[in-house]
């Protein structure tokens, strides 16, 4: 983690399949970060961590409100209030319902929280291959586009000697496509590609109320 934190660009960092059973205390802490997780809900895989730097000033927002369904995969949702960005990190396990997946997929995308005026964000290993032609796979692709909804990276996330795959995705608005951009790097560290995301902030994105500190031009792009 400190490898990874040692590179200042990076503001927020997101980690998924973190085999995290409620036990906050075997988070690695880093400097200048603050920390927000969720624990696996299903076997000992899972859990999220999201590492968030202390000039941005975030509320954490209860999945449970929006998902009435059964949520067996992971959410962890934060609207980053001085950015006007919220962010959604996701583990999907590969042996749980998909349709039910899709299901808390769909509230998610409907729900008022989503619709806050911020720019929106979802990403994380969702285990689904769209390298692969599936109904599945198609069913997805499907409800993203019926809410307008994008996968940003093209690139292959999960790589083997004999196997690729593309099961890490980055979701935004169509619309939004001029806001974020990416690359994927290895990394020894990691089971899966390092993704590496920058947002452009507009400045009529910036709220000075939400701040905690002077903002300065080298927070303009933050993952």
């Amino acid at each position: 983690m400190e490898v990874i934190a040692a590179n200042s660009q990076y503001q927020i960092i997101v980690l998924t399949e973190c085999w995290i059973r409620n036990q906050e205390e075997n988070i690695p802490r880093l400097d200048n970060y603050s920390i927000v997780f969720v624990s696996s809900n299903y076997g000992k895989s899972g859990g999220i961590v999201i590492y968030v730097k202390s000039f941005l000033n975030y509320e954490q927002i209860n999945i449970k409100k929006i998902l009435d369904h059964d949520i067996s995969d992971e959410f962890l949702y934060i609207n980053i209030k001085n950015i006007k960005l919220n962010v959604i990190a996701i583990y999907r396990h590969p042996s749980t319902d998909i349709k039910l997946f899709f299901k808390n997929l769909e509230k998610l995308f409907i729900s008022k929280y989503l619709n806050n005026g911020n720019k929106t964000i979802l990403l994380g290993d969702i285990n689904i291959n769209i390298m692969n032609t599936t109904k599945e796979t198609e069913e997805y692709k499907n409800i993203l586009k019926y809410f307008d909804y994008i996968i940003l990276n093209k690139e292959y996330t999960f790589i083997r000697k004999n196997y690729r795959s593309i099961l890490d995705h980055i979701m935004i608005k169509s619309r939004n496509l001029d806001y974020f951009h990416y690359q994927i790097s290895e990394h020894n560290i990691t089971d899966h590609e390092i993704i590496e995301i920058s947002y452009k902030i507009d400045a009529t994105d910036f709220d000075v109320k939400n701040s905690r500190r002077l903002y300065t031009k080298k927070h303009k792009q933050i993952y």
